[in-house]
């Protein structure tokens, strides 16, 4: 009976254990980024951080992030981010690079994904666009090769020459 008692705690450890690492990840600091308050916004400017699960803060100095600028986290080690309920705009290669993202949840406020934003996101399968992007530039995800289909067409039906590399050539 002790034995049986033992394993049925064993065994609850470890799911409160997993259940802790898989939970909802936590926003980081403002100190993980590098960023620029502009008329009532706040612009990143790079992300400096180590954490490869990131959570883009929604508000830093009380001021709104509405922008993921420039080359913000090109290269990075990210491989999940959740990004602003009020972002607006993703930047030119602002996650170019980042070979280890794999899925992307673009809000709702966001309008536009510039060129090259994705650009070279080998790892990227899944990118699942808000309701609010009316402007996709036609490079990106450009050498996204490991899109799903659906995925795809999700962004060709906003623009219909998007260059994705191995799918457009």
């Amino acid at each position: 009976m002790k034995k049986k008692a033992t394993a049925v705690s064993l065994l609850i450890a470890l799911i409160l254990v997993l259940l802790t690492a898989c939970g909802d990840i936590g926003e980081a600091p403002a100190s993980d980024f590098k960023y620029t308050i502009v008329a009532h916004s706040v612009r990143i400017d790079e992300y400096i951080g180590s954490d490869t699960r990131v959570r883009v803060p929604d508000m830093i100095e009380n001021t709104p992030v509405k922008v993921i600028g420039h080359s913000a986290f090109r290269g990075s080690n990210v491989r999940s981010v959740h990004l602003p309920l009020e972002l607006e705009v993703i930047g030119v290669l602002a996650f170019a690079d980042c070979v280890g993202l794999t899925d992307i949840v673009i809000p709702d406020n966001v309008l536009v994904i510039d060129n090259a934003a994705f650009g070279e996101c080998t790892g990227l399968r899944n990118v699942t666009l808000g309701s609010g992007v009316t402007e996709i530039q036609w490079a990106a995800f450009d050498g996204c090769t490991k899109l799903s289909e659906s995925s795809r067409q999700s962004i060709l039906n906003i623009n219909p020459s998007v260059k994705f590399d191995s799918v457009n050539k």
